[in-house]
């Protein structure tokens, strides 16, 4: 019997390894995923990943703002931009995804839902984005 148990343990220690393995992998992946460029031919869920990943992002940016100096609001304003450039493909793709793709209507009439709000979370984040770009030039008219 103890044979077995020592097998038996060194395959969940086999098997406790490859999992921690897989994580490390995953969130490696994941960390270097909002710096680098989508070159990829990612699928309709990867896109919807980095869209929320970065509107999560900007969205943090666009609440900083206001408490920032000038130089800082700038930076920031910078980051913004490279946020919605890299955003802006994906999201292209995202809603163009056809009726083909989906199972059946009721699953396709969920996904127009989905994308439609998605659109409009963008929507309000770009005009916030134009109301943070003529703040400066505001105080500086006053």
């Amino acid at each position: 019997m103890t044979n077995i148990s020592r097998y038996v343990m060194t395959l969940l220690i086999q098997i406790k390894t490859l999992v921690v393995s897989l994580i490390l992998i995953c969130c490696a992946s994941m960390s270097t995923a909002d710096e680098s460029d989508h070159h990829h031919d990612g699928t309709h869920s990867d896109d919807l990943l980095y869209l929320l990943q970065y509107k999560i992002a900007i969205s943090e940016l666009q609440q900083a703002f206001s408490g920032q100096s000038p130089e800082e609001q700038a930076s920031n304003l910078a980051q913004q931009q490279t946020r919605f450039n890299k955003a802006m493909p994906l999201l292209k793709r995202y809603l163009e995804t056809p009726e083909s793709r989906y199972p059946n209507m009721s699953i396709y009439h969920q996904s127009l839902q989905s994308r439609g709000a998605l659109l409009a979370d963008y929507v309000k984040l770009l005009a916030h984005h134009s109301e943070q770009l003529q703040a400066p030039s505001k105080s500086t008219n006053n």
